[in-house]
């Protein structure tokens, strides 16, 4: 009994315990005051000045997107039959030859690009304005040499004409059409091409900008050896031979700018053959001559297996 009344007398201290009583309810330790880093205080000005930027990147976005829109309009309308006419050369309407290319740097070529393409236009006119100058200077050249060099002259004078005839055209060709075709379709096969191409002028001009006799070209040997003759000729001579060293520094700073923009465009050798491969293919002629020299050779491998099947039974 005492046992039990001590168990319920222990029962009931333990009942009428509260932890809770005389004690104050504990308070968290309040957050550290809080402080604006440097990074974290931007003026206003900074804002107006970051929203300029989005702007201005937006717009950017956007004019790009409509020259894409309009280029892929013209090619679908190129493809439909609508293509615009060819317009370069500009030949007279009653030229019964009429004009070969179609060129327009404002529809095909990106507006970052249409610079250095026109660079390239205009030292390829240059070239060949400074080719016909040339033919004056070979003929002055042969006007003022003596009797006993007349024939070295007169060749001179003969090769200036064939050169300007050859170059001018194949220049156009060679190297200016797959500059502007590698700018107009990002192509890293009319890259290579004109890399290759450009190359060859550039040396070309410095075998004309030396003045080799019987290389149809006034340059810097031929121009001093005719200033002891006739002095205003030697001038003349002498300033188409500084003429096409400046162009071989120009047409060098062109290769060089052009490479830049290759070399950030991420075109590569890997792209170019994979594009020859797929015009390759594409080719129609290609293919059907393919098809046919695959048809011959089953066809003889036939008739081959055929008669020796016939001689053998």
């Amino acid at each position: 009994t005492s046992s039990g009344a001590g168990g319920g007398g222990g029962g009931g201290t333990t009942g009428d315990y509260n932890p809770f009583d005389k004690t104050q309810p504990q308070q968290a330790a309040p957050p550290p005051a809080y402080t604006a880093s440097a990074q974290q205080r931007i003026s206003s000005d900074e804002l107006e000045r970051r929203q300029r930027e989005l702007e201005a990147k937006s717009r950017e976005l956007e004019r790009r997107e409509a020259e894409q829109r309009q280029r892929e309009a013209e090619s679908s309308a190129g493809a439909a039959g609508s293509q615009s006419p060819n317009n370069w050369p500009p030949l007279p309407a009653c030229c019964p030859v009429g004009p070969c290319f179609y060129q327009d740097f404002d529809q095909e070529i990106p507006a970052e690009y249409r610079l250095v393409v026109k660079l390239g236009y205009y030292l390829w006119l240059v070239h060949s304005v400074l080719l016909l100058v040339n033919i004056i200077g070979t003929l002055t050249y042969f006007i003022v040499s003596p009797k006993t060099d007349a024939i070295t002259s007169g060749t001179v004078f003969g090769v200036s004409l064939l050169v300007c005839i050859i170059l001018v055209p194949c220049s156009y060709l060679c190297w200016f059409r797959p500059l502007y075709k590698a700018f107009k379709n990002d192509s890293s096969f009319n890259f290579f091409f004109f890399f290759l191409l450009i190359a060859v002028q550039i040396c070309v001009l410095i075998v004309q900008c030396l003045g080799i006799n019987y290389l149809g070209s006034c340059g810097w040997i031929n121009g001093a050896a005719t200033l002891k003759v006739k002095l205003g000729a030697g001038v003349f001579m002498m300033v188409i031979a500084a003429l096409f060293t400046l162009l071989v520094i120009a047409d060098v700073l062109l290769i060089i700018r052009v490479h830049r923009i290759y070399r950030s465009s991420g075109a590569s050798f890997a792209k170019a053959r994979q594009e020859l491969s797929q015009g390759v293919a594409a080719n129609e002629t290609v293919r059907s001559a393919a098809a046919g020299a695959a048809t011959s050779t089953f066809s003889a491998m036939a008739s081959g297996s055929g008669g020796g099947s016939g001689g053998r039974y």
